[in-house]
C-alpha cells in the first residue's frame, strides 16, 4: 500500500446504497469493462449510463458532483478537463475491485482484497515512465477544430497494426469533401473500434468530417501507438 489513505469501505458502501446515480456508476463499470482502467472520462462512462438506461442527464454536471463523493471515500480523484484533456476520473485503486466492494460488500471481508494501482500509472496519460503498467488504459484528446476535441480511450500497448487500422476507420467516414467547409455542422456520428475481437471502442467523429481532419487524426492514432508489430505481447 502507497502513502495514499486507505480506501474508507465503509463509507463507500454506504454512499452507493444511498445515491442511486453512484450504484449505477459502479454498475456500469462491471458490466462494461472487463479490465482494469486507471482512470476513465466522464463522457464515455456517462454514454455507457446512458445507453443502459441508468443515466439521462442532459450534462455530465451530476455525475461530477456524484464522483467527489468518492474523493471523501478516498476511492481516487476528479481531474477537471482542460485544452488538451477531457474530465476524467482517476481510481486509487483497482477499478473492478472498487465497484465489487461497493455493490457488494457481503462479498468483502477484508481491506487487502483490493490493490493500490497508484504507483503503476504514470502522472499524465500521454507520458511513458518505468513504473507504466501494460494493461492501463489512458484518455487521449486532440484538438480537431475550434471548440471540438477528438477523445478516446486506448490501453497502453496499442499497436502499430491497431493504429492502421482505428485510421482507417476515421478515414470511413469522411463526409466532405472541402477542407474548409462554409458551415461546421454540431452533430456527431458514433463508431465502434475493435481493438480485437472482443474489446470494442466507442468514438464520436464530426458529422460532417473533412480529409484534411482526417489526415491529422491519422497522424495523431499512429503517435499513440507504443508496441511494433514485430515486438508482440
Amino acid at each position: 500500500m502507497s502513502d495514499y489513505p486507505n480506501l474508507n469501505k465503509e463509507l463507500l458502501q454506504c454512499i452507493v446504497a444511498e445515491e442511486s446515480i453512484l450504484h449505477n456508476f459502479f454498475t456500469t463499470l462491471s458490466e462494461q469493462y472487463q479490465t482494469n482502467r486507471s482512470e476513465i472520462t466522464l463522457k464515455n462512462i456517462a454514454k455507457y449510463m446512458n445507453a443502459r438506461g441508468l443515466y439521462n442527464k442532459p450534462t455530465n454536471r451530476s455525475l461530477w458532483k456524484a464522483l467527489g463523493k468518492l474523493e471523501g471515500c478516498n476511492c481516487g480523484k476528479r481531474i477537471k478537463g482542460s485544452r488538451s484533456n477531457v474530465a476524467r476520473f482517476k481510481f486509487f485503486y483497482d477499478m473492478l475491485d472498487l465497484a465489487e466492494i461497493a455493490l457488494y460488500p457481503d462479498n468483502q471481508s477484508h481491506e487487502d482484497s483490493y490493490r493500490d494501482v497508484q504507483a503503476e500509472t504514470s502522472p499524465e496519460p500521454t507520458i511513458e515512465t518505468d513504473d507504466v503498467h501494460d494493461n492501463d488504459w489512458y484518455s487521449h484528446s486532440l484538438l480537431l477544430r475550434r471548440h471540438y476535441d477528438f477523445n478516446i480511450e486506448l490501453p497502453f500497448k496499442f499497436t502499430e497494426s491497431q493504429a492502421r487500422r482505428l485510421s482507417d476507420l476515421i478515414n470511413s467516414a469522411v463526409m466532405s469533401e472541402d477542407d474548409e467547409p462554409d458551415e461546421l455542422s454540431a452533430d456527431e456520428i458514433d463508431l465502434t473500434f475493435y481493438l480485437d475481437a472482443q474489446t470494442p471502442i466507442d468514438i464520436a467523429l464530426p458529422a460532417d468530417l473533412t480529409q484534411s481532419e482526417s489526415s491529422r487524426l491519422s497522424s495523431f492514432c499512429h503517435s499513440l501507438a507504443r508496441v511494433s508489430d514485430f515486438d508482440g505481447f
